[in-house]
């Protein structure tokens, strides 16, 4: 849901290609807080739609917080946006990046991000985690330890595969583990 972003789409434009993408069959919707800039923020244009169609969808976004409080607060601003008091996946966004998320422990911790999101399924804000990213595949190993990770999102390149190689780097443990998994054709 990224192109919702664009300036010239309207809530009305957003409306009527979400109602013509479930027409088609299209439930999973997948977006993050940091698609657009004030006034064109995807979810904010998703929101009067998503009220609508909640139940018939299957909503994903993103945080990039590394903190217990900043998830919190990225989880619901997102919900406020979307209209929604659920989401059914929130992926730690670009977590391959060292900067964004360099203490590992921290982030794993009851104080850090997984700590919030753990909570937040608790709780019933969400029903799966993941982690998404285009960078350093042995990262995403750390994550998969935790045991917490239900979907990895990694970028893939279908012509020259090994580019990443989340394939063989990450992918097959993840197999092995039960994990979803979805793909960023780049």
């Amino acid at each position: 849901c990224a192109p919702f972003q664009r300036p010239h789409l309207t809530i009305d434009d957003v409306r009527a290609t979400l109602f013509r993408g479930l027409e088609l069959g299209v439930t999973y919707l997948d977006v993050a807080p940091n698609y657009g800039v004030r006034g064109n923020f995807s979810e904010e244009k998703m929101g009067p739609t998503i009220k609508e169609i909640r139940d018939k969808v299957f909503l994903v976004t993103k945080t990039e917080e590394a903190t217990y409080e900043g998830v919190w607060k990225s989880l619901r601003q997102s919900m406020e946006r979307m209209q929604t008091d659920h989401l059914d996946l929130v992926h730690l966004h670009n977590f391959g990046n060292e900067s964004r998320f360099e203490d590992l422990t921290a982030v794993f911790g009851d104080q850090g991000a997984m700590g919030a999101l753990r909570e937040a399924r608790k709780q019933g804000v969400i029903r799966f985690i993941g982690a998404t990213g285009h960078l350093y595949p042995s990262r995403f190993h750390k994550a998969l330890d935790t045991g917490e990770i239900d979907v990895l999102m990694n970028a893939v390149n279908f012509v020259s595969q090994h580019v990443y190689d989340f394939e063989s780097k990450v992918w097959a443990r993840a197999r092995l583990e039960n994990v979803g998994l979805v793909a960023m054709k780049v």
